[in-house]
């Protein structure tokens, strides 16, 4: 751990509580309740808190436990989200809070935003027009381990019979494990976790995601284009003291990212690989939802955003209530909601101020264009390349068609 980066366990204990005092004035709808039969829900909750100073806010959080089958990916369009982990989208929430908060700095001069500012031709990290300010720093807390090799030793010691299952070489290698299958390997990517009779999904666990964000920063690839990463890494995860094993976080979140301080330095523009830390938190809240003896995980995840006007609810990828795949009901936190924000910026910014490649027409394209989509790739490359097995969900799943600017017509009607 990085002893000048490590919160005081009373601030620790500020963070988590910010995100349950935030999480608890939320409306009732789309919070695990109990069914007509009696049985009891349970979700996982994880929250955003940006520090500034010693003042805390929670910027964004969310609940959630589910994520798309690998053979309905290709179907989203950017309209229905893969992931629906709460880690997942927390952090969505928070380029969404981000640009947001760029937005409005773009098209009012006057704004103030306590978090992001202008970036200055001097700042070293290349030519994007914002950057999170220099005293700001990011924390995130998440009521249960994260699913993956940080949850090993918890998943084992939940075992009535710990003992290692045998493990058959034939998923070794560039197999993908599933879930918590094979305990006994540690260190693997692993895909999300879920019943042994649900539907394959190539989605990554939320450790390796975790892993993999201390290489190319919080910042979505669309975000990365208008935002500096420099400022962007998370600082400290904290866990609830039942939750967190010392061992398991070592090797997850630092042990086997090492050999990436080198690399990543290498590339510039800003990015710079920077493992957080993780600590145990006792806070005196606790999170009323959280997984019990007979609960029954609740199908829907509620999300919140600072800087919104209201939180969502969201069941099966989409705001509660739209059929997943007809086209309606995208998230704010969906790829194209993300990309129709970029591009209000991008209007209220001068055209030369602009990084994204003017000739894209996907999603993909955009997110690999220009000089920074090429930066942020060879850093992507380079962090997948340490963690070995980084199967991709959908061969061309991002091939889909940007919403695009409507053409103003000029002329007047007569």
């Amino acid at each position: 751990m990085d002893p000048l980066r490590i919160l005081q366990s009373k601030t620790a204990e500020n963070v988590a509580s910010a995100i349950l005092t935030t999480y608890d004035t939320l409306p009732k709808r789309g919070k695990p309740a109990t069914r007509d039969d009696g049985t009891e829900e349970w979700t996982i909750l994880a929250g955003v808190v940006l520090r500034e100073e010693d003042a805390l806010e929670c910027v964004s959080l969310a609940t959630g436990v589910k994520c798309l089958p690998a053979s309905k990916v290709s179907l989203a369009k950017g309209l229905v989200l893969h992931d629906c982990h709460a880690e997942i989208l927390a952090l969505r929430g928070l380029n969404r809070f981000l640009l947001n908060e760029c937005y409005q700095l773009a098209a009012d001069p006057s704004y103030f935003s306590d978090y992001v500012t202008r970036a200055s031709a001097a700042d070293e990290d290349g030519a994007r027009p914002f950057k999170i300010k220099k005293d700001v720093t990011i924390h995130m807390w998440i009521s249960t381990a994260p699913c993956g090799d940080a949850s090993m030793e918890n998943t084992a010691a939940g075992q009535e019979d710990a003992t290692p299952w045998t493990f058959d070489d034939s998923t070794s290698g560039d197999s993908l494990l599933r879930g918590r299958s094979y305990f006994s390997q540690l260190g693997a990517v692993r895909a999300k976790p879920g019943r042994t009779d649900s539907p394959e999904t190539l989605s990554k666990s939320c450790s390796d995601k975790l892993a993999h964000r201390a290489a190319t920063s919080l910042l979505s690839s669309l975000t990365s284009a208008l935002i500096s990463p420099a400022n962007a890494y998370l600082e400290n995860l904290l866990l609830p003291t039942d939750q967190y094993n010392e061992v398991s976080c070592q090797r997850a979140f630092r042990d086997r990212m090492r050999s990436l301080k080198t690399s990543t330095e290498a590339r510039g523009a800003g990015y710079k690989f920077t493992p957080f830390n993780t600590l145990p938190v006792q806070s005196e809240l606790t999170f009323e939802h959280g997984r019990k003896d007979g609960a029954k995980p609740s199908p829907l995840s509620v999300v919140y955003v600072k800087n919104e006007v209201t939180s969502e609810v969201l069941c099966g990828g989409v705001k509660h209530g739209n059929k997943p795949f007809s086209g309606r009901g995208a998230s704010m936190l969906s790829k194209a909601s993300m990309w129709e924000l970029v591009q209000k910026i991008e209007r209220s910014l001068n055209a030369k101020e602009v990084p994204l490649e003017e000739d894209t027409k996907t999603y993909n394209m955009v997110k690999k264009g220009g000089e920074f989509g090429i930066a942020r790739g060879k850093v992507k490359a380079d962090a997948r390349n340490v963690l070995k097995v980084w199967k991709p969900q959908a061969e061309g799943a991002d091939d889909f068609e940007l919403p695009r600017p409507p053409q103003h017509n000029n002329k007047r009607k007569r």
